[in-house]
């Protein structure tokens, strides 16, 4: 047997984001059904993530969303999720960034 999770993130600004937040009450381990996209706003202040070594010094990204996938399908939900949380914005040196 084997599990495979799935998390997305951003980095902006050297800041980090959770591209699968979607409401402050959702666990860390979020079962990819009760993950709706229509509940989204776009005009809600994420939360900072914080980058933090573990006990034997690897990183990892605290609070950040984790999912468990079964299927190419269910990773394709996870992605259309992620992309619709996305910021991307103009700037003077980049149409996209």
């Amino acid at each position: 047997k084997y599990r495979v999770m799935v998390s997305y993130l951003e980095i902006y600004n050297e800041q980090c984001f959770d591209l699968l937040d979607e409401t402050p009450s959702l666990p860390r381990e979020t079962p990819l059904s009760k993950m709706k996209s229509s509940l989204l706003k776009t005009s809600k202040k994420r939360k900072i993530l914080k980058l933090k070594d573990d006990i034997n010094g690897r990183p990892f990204v605290d609070g950040l969303t984790h999912t468990t996938v079964r299927c190419v399908g269910d990773v394709e939900k996870v992605l259309r999720l992620g992309v619709h949380n996305r910021r991307v914005a103009e700037t003077l040196a980049n149409n996209k960034s």
